[in-house]
């Protein structure tokens, strides 16, 4: 029967086994199993003044895995019986790993071999076993016979191996999986957030904690991925629950230390957290109840007095092949990427990680600080633009920084940790959204939440992730010399600038009718630091080195028979420091000016009533670059620049 048959006719429901993994034949030795506690007398359970007038009321006949299958994004199962409980089990092993995961390093062009030296690691395939050679008599390696377990269920609180049946880099990685009995989490879902709805009468918020600790892969970092759901098959009920399954409210809503599937791990590292489904209340402390990992077309199942399969050997942890790069020392980086960053070259420095928690905190009421066993890393960087086919880089969005812990093996970025997501207010924070020209230098601070016993271990490193592709930087690495820096010419090479003070005649393209014209003038950047503080200013006065310019603008439609117009986002103004060969918009620092009086608005509509849109235009920028001849202020319309300067 396949999945789109439906339920047998001639099945009654109350005969319908609960989903298992099928009975093996005696591939694991002997081994006798706890027996299985008899079922108990529900407690009573109290109605909740909360939940008065919902009752939820269990689906009629249990859903079908291809039930299941179709609700989830209309993925399609494989080759998966049509019944709940008769889907094979998802390649649970028990293995000695054979060969390494090699890493070689990339190379580039004769003429950049400098650069090569610092060309990131990437995975290779495993190497496969010597012809003839046999495995241990004990053990099991991937390509032979899967042990069967008996009963068809694993064990909770046991670590166990399952091989991933998913697309992508995960599919057929082996991890080493802990999953314990459903706990009622109802008490703490409903204190961690005041926006969580309480499940109806009858029903609670059952906790599953779970680790996965990666095995083998054949690409690493690695996350555990959206082909996995968690189901729970109460024992009560006979019913499968997903997080959708009961729809008043749909899932448990904001879960402390929830487990996190993007969270990547290298070999050896851990993923923790815990796994919320709403169930009955009748069938949580079953002996019958089962947690489901289901995959999409296999199902591994965990029962109290399942099966103990010993977890799988770890492969060998990754190492650096040709070199790790030094803390402290500027050196040559090319990103192979796409978009305006590919092919762009930059000598890159960065510094060891440190604690500054205190300082975070300290630095806005509004932080909350981060939970125990977590603190705030921040590791200084410096970015300086050697060479790019096209200036000014914007190179935000091709890269990303992490951190490695030497401890847990997780690879760490902002938004790793789901109860603290990011560190807050960092002062002289790392800003990915400044675009630079050749010559420019991007300097700050980088703030991750990090756990304690990574932020001192010594195989804990810094990552420069670069599509997929990760610099590593260690302390004692190789650090080669930084390439010099050619020729600049910075925001005055950009062509053609109309001079401030002076109209342009410009088009904009804002609706479905053509273009409109708009005569355009810009004067002279200035500091008006006091002004905006004046106005009460909720980021007060900028950084130190920093100042809020501001330059007037008047646009003035000339097409003026059609109907009103919007600059809205269709514009954007940006000043390119002659000084710092920095690109920096209104929003580019996360330090804005604020409203002010006589702010320029974008988003007023011009018309032939009131044809002018005229203001000032606030931008923080270097202080350097305020008075400097070469600084330019630029109107961007989606792409096309026009210059303004001196």
């Amino acid at each position: 029967m396949t999945d789109d048959d439906g339920p047998a006719p001639d099945r009654p429901h109350e005969e319908r086994p609960p989903p298992h993994v099928p009975l093996p034949s005696a591939s694991l030795p002997a081994a006798s199993l706890p027996a299985q506690p008899a079922a108990s007398a529900q407690a009573e359970v109290a109605p909740d003044p909360d939940r008065a007038g919902r009752q939820f009321v269990p689906p009629t006949a249990p859903p079908l895995p291809g039930d299941l299958a179709r609700a989830r994004q209309n993925r399609t199962s494989g080759n998966g019986s049509g019944h709940a409980g008769w889907m094979p089990l998802a390649a649970v092993v028990v293995l000695v790993v054979v060969g390494a995961l090699l890493f070689t390093l990339g190379g580039s062009d004769d003429d950049s071999a400098v650069v090569r030296d610092v060309t990131p690691t990437r995975a290779a395939e495993p190497a496969s076993p010597s012809p003839g050679t046999e495995p241990e008599a004990t053990s099991f390696v991937l390509g032979q016979p899967i042990p069967e377990v008996l009963d068809g269920s694993l064990a909770f609180g046991a670590s166990v191996p399952v091989e991933w049946d998913s697309r992508g880099d995960a599919d057929g990685s082996v991890w080493n999986v802990t999953v314990g009995a459903p706990s009622d989490l109802t008490d703490a879902v409903m204190d961690a957030n005041q926006f969580n709805e309480p499940p109806p009468d009858g029903v609670l918020f059952a906790g599953i904690d779970v680790e996965a600790t990666l095995a083998s892969a054949a690409a690493q970092p690695l996350n555990t991925g959206f082909d996995l759901d968690w189901q729970i098959v109460g024992g009560a009920t006979g019913q499968t629950y997903d997080t959708r399954t009961i729809v008043d409210p749909i899932g448990c809503g904001v879960v402390a230390r929830e487990f996190d599937e993007l969270a990547a791990v290298l070999v050896g590292g851990t993923v923790r957290g815990v796994v919320c489904i709403p169930i009955p209340s009748e069938d949580l402390n079953h002996p019958d109840t089962r947690v489901v990992m289901s995959f999409r077309s296999e199902r591994v199942t965990f029962a109290d007095g399942g099966q103990v399969v010993p977890p799988a050997e770890l492969e060998e942890p990754v190492g650096m092949v040709g070199g790790e790069i030094g803390y402290g020392a500027a050196v040559p980086i090319r990103f192979e990427t796409f978009g305006e960053a590919d092919g762009s070259v930059w000598n890159i420095r960065v510094d060891p990680p440190f604690d500054v928690t205190d300082e975070v905190l300290e630095e806005s009421p509004f932080t909350e600080p981060p939970p125990d066993g977590i603190v705030f890393a921040a590791f200084d960087v410096s970015m300086m633009l050697v060479s790019a086919e096209y200036e000014p880089v914007v190179a935000d969005g091709f890269y990303r920084w992490e951190i490695i812990g030497g401890a847990t093996g997780v690879v760490h970025d902002a938004g790793t940790i789901p109860d603290a997501p990011f560190c807050g207010l960092v002062m002289r924070a790392f800003n990915q959204r400044v675009g630079l020209y050749v010559g420019g230098d991007n300097t700050g601070t980088v703030c991750i939440p990090l756990p304690v016993e990574d932020l001192m271990h010594p195989s804990t490193r810094v990552a420069l992730n670069v599509g997929g592709n990760r610099f590593e930087f260690v302390e004692g690495g190789d650090t080669p010399d930084p390439l010099e820096i050619g020729s600049v010419t910075g925001p005055a090479g950009l062509g053609d600038t109309t001079p401030f003070g002076a109209s342009a005649e410009l088009q904009f393209e804002l609706d479905r009718e053509g273009p409109t014209s708009w005569a355009t003038a810009v004067l002279p950047l200035r500091d008006i630091t006091d002004e905006v503080a004046d106005e009460g200013s909720i980021f007060g006065t900028p950084p130190e080195g920093y100042t809020y310019a501001g330059f007037d603008v008047q646009m003035r439609l000339l097409d003026q028979g059609r109907d009103p117009q919007l600059l809205g986002f269709d514009i954007d103004w940006e000043v390119h420091g002659g000084a710092s060969l920095g690109v920096y918009g209104r929003w580019t620092l996360e330090i804005g000016c604020g409203v002010f009086e006589g702010e320029f608005d974008p988003h007023s509509p011009v018309s032939a009533v009131r044809p002018t849109a005229q203001g000032t235009v606030c931008i923080t920028i270097p202080a350097d670059d305020l008075n400097h001849p070469d600084t330019r202020v630029v109107l961007n319309g989606r792409g096309d620049r026009q210059v303004f300067g001196g």
